[in-house]
């Protein structure tokens, strides 16, 4: 018979101590701490723990109606009667897990089969029978309010308003346009006068007079 270790308050077999330390070594934690975190997921399972604690501990968590999670999509796995979905929240990870005939399954592949991994997402959990879970990808939502101001042109600048634009876009401002005045005889005038300004010009230049 295998001598027994205490670890954490909790006496082990050698062979029991060795696997699990060679997995807390593989994943960089101390085995007292890998060992205690251990329990406390099976303390959680068995609804010892409130479902923060659970969350913190990166265990499976049970989303009730109007309740939402946001958090960083890590992976999708389905097995042969589950989907279990995994996210992260800085440091730790959860699971949701849903029959994988189920409304929220078949909602979850088609919003979620497709996005690469660390996008953001949000999933609030209803009492509707069509729609029992919704689902937010927040890396691809819709900016076209923030263009709305931005010129179409990319070397036009924005005008800046200032009180002559302001009034000339302002109709208590508007302007009267102004009527254009005709004067019939300056055409014939100013051509008359130029011609006898050159005539004088030329007889001077002569010496006439």
């Amino acid at each position: 018979m295998s001598n027994l270790i205490k670890v954490v308050g909790v006496r082990i077999t050698e062979d029991a101590y060795t696997k699990l330390k060679t997995i807390a070594d593989a994943r960089g934690e101390d085995i007292s701490d890998f060992i205690r975190r251990a329990i406390l997921k099976e303390f959680a399972a068995l609804n010892f723990l409130s479902e923060f604690e659970s969350k913190a501990l990166g265990v499976n968590l049970k989303l009730n109606p109007w309740n939402e999670v946001c958090a960083t999509y890590n992976d999708l796995t389905i097995d042969e009667n589950n989907l279990i979905l995994t996210l992260t929240t800085t440091p730790k990870h959860m699971k949701l897990t849903f029959p994988k005939d189920s409304p929220e399954a078949n909602i979850i592949t088609k919003t979620l089969q497709n996005i690469p991994k660390g996008t953001k997402i949000a999933l609030l959990a209803t009492d509707i029978p069509e729609k029992p879970l919704l689902v937010r990808i927040f890396n691809n939502y819709p900016c076209k309010n923030t263009l709305k101001n931005i010129p179409k042109n990319n070397h036009e600048k924005p005008q800046k308003l200032t009180e002559e634009t302001q009034s000339k876009n302002d109709p208590k401002f508007e302007r009267k346009k102004q009527v254009p005045q005709i004067y019939p005889d300056r055409g014939r005038s100013g051509s008359l006068i130029g011609a006898f300004s050159l005539f004088g010009a030329f007889v001077l230049k002569l010496g006439i007079f």
